[in-house]
């Protein structure tokens, strides 16, 4: 995971091995966010040249090593939940390894202010005929986050309210994923 810019980039490697073991690109996007699952996204960069190693631009912000713009006290070095230095050994059931899409233009990352955050029409390099710009995954009527599922490294699925997610991201100019 050192390529990418953003917590849901993934190298199309990692991507071509879970569908080359039977899973559907679908499995990589939030069935809440449809919008995210888009050929453009999926096929991202088109010229590889400009950005580096091509990525897919999938639905879930990853917590691999090395993951663009993920806090490292937020990564996970490998997926059995040690050598975590910064927190020390932390259980595996307690690890996020994917995160639903929460996010926030970038430097919106203080709880505090949460209300007045913009959680819809998140630019980024994509632009297509009617795209409107990236969105939180599970918005209230009002275009507030209401959640997240949280897929832990023992495998088991969580959801958190909003109201307990953090920026987990490192503030380079990239949006702020929260989870």
């Amino acid at each position: 995971m050192t390529s990418g810019n953003w917590a849901w980039d993934v190298p199309t490697n990692v991507t071509a091995l879970v569908v080359q073991s039977g899973a559907s690109r679908n499995i990589w996007y939030c069935p809440a966010n449809p919008g995210q699952n888009v050929d453009g996204l999926w096929n991202w960069p088109t010229n590889s040249e400009s950005y580096g190693s091509p990525d897919r631009v999938t639905g879930y912000a990853c917590t691999f090593s090395g993951t663009a713009s993920v806090d490292v006290t937020n990564q996970n070095p490998n997926m059995l939940g040690t050598g975590i230095t910064t927190l020390g050994t932390v259980p595996v059931s307690t690890r996020v390894l994917l995160a639903d899409v929460t996010l926030s233009l970038p430097g919106q990352n203080n709880p505090a202010l949460v209300n007045s955050y913009k959680w819809i029409h998140i630019p980024g390099g994509y632009s297509a005929p009617g795209w409107l710009g990236h969105q939180t995954s599970h918005l209230n009527n009002h275009n507030f986050p209401i959640g997240g599922n949280l897929h832990m490294l023992d495998g088991h699925v969580e959801w958190h309210k909003f109201s307990m997610m953090l920026p987990r991201t490192d503030n380079t100019g990239s949006p702020e994923f929260w989870w």
